[in-house]
């Protein structure tokens, strides 16, 4: 009877297999809304990266006015601020290394911290690394590293200049300057082709900005579609099993 074969389906299973694509159906929704979000910073970062570079005193008055500078292209003129560079820990190409990132005091704009590259560990403390006398002409690009840190990196280590994340106020202090001194925006220089010395410029690599968020909303989605399948199934059985027993009672 059909009274009794509604009463057998499997409420439970269809509640919980309903409730499961639900779940996955929105991770899917909103991994394509972050495929978005993405596609959409990449677009920036290209855009700021590809334009020509401005006076950093400019791109300082649009940040202070609220404006986003992050991957945008400066030039400045002036002179690194003598001192210890401070070192920040980051591996390249599978080399154990170091970024040296020194104050610049700029002409026009006061000072700001400068990422002037990478050099191996055994060069931590070559000559090779100094910093150059006089004024120099520099071009790089602006970052602002809100969350520098991941939830696995170690804590700053300032007292032996062991840095594992840009924390540009703590890096202000142990470079001789008073907290708020500097912005807290970093200039990474850019790589000149060619160029054999240490510390060599990396700029930013957009490799570092990963964008599988496709590939995870098909895999959502194709949970869900296997999910679906898997649950029609399994209730079309039961009813045919509920079906057949229904039938056997009537003989």
């Amino acid at each position: 009877m059909k009274t009794l074969t509604l009463r057998r389906l499997p409420l439970g299973f269809v509640t919980a297999a309903s409730l499961g694509m639900v779940v996955l159906l929105s991770l899917g929704t909103w991994q394509i809304l972050r495929r978005v979000e993405k596609e959409a910073l990449l677009a920036h970062i290209r855009a700021g990266m590809a334009a020509p570079p401005v006076a950093l005193s400019v791109a300082l008055d649009r940040w202070h006015a609220g404006k986003d500078v992050s991957y945008l292209r400066v030039h400045l003129t002036g002179r690194y601020r003598p001192g210890p560079q401070l070192r920040l820990f980051r591996p390249l190409n599978g080399m154990a290394g170091w970024h040296l990132a020194a104050v610049f005091e700029s002409d026009d704009a006061g000072d700001v911290l400068v990422d002037r590259g990478f050099v191996p560990d055994e060069l931590k403390d070559s000559a090779v690394t100094a910093l150059p006398a006089g004024r120099v002409k520099l071009t790089g690009v602006l970052r602002l590293h809100r969350r520098a840190r991941g939830p696995f990196t170690p804590d700053n280590k300032p007292v032996s200049n062991e840095w594992f994340w840009w924390d540009v106020r703590a890096m202000t202090v142990a470079a001789g300057l008073a907290p708020g001194d500097m912005p807290k925006l970093v200039v990474h220089l850019q790589p000149a082709p060619g160029d054999p010395r240490w510390p060599r410029a990396t700029g930013v690599d957009l490799s570092g900005i990963p964008n599988h968020h496709l590939q995870y909303a098909a895999t959502w989605f194709g949970l869900a579609l296997t999910l679906a399948i898997m649950a029609f199934s399994f209730v079309r059985k039961s009813l045919g099993r509920s079906d057949g027993d229904d039938n056997h009672g009537d003989q």
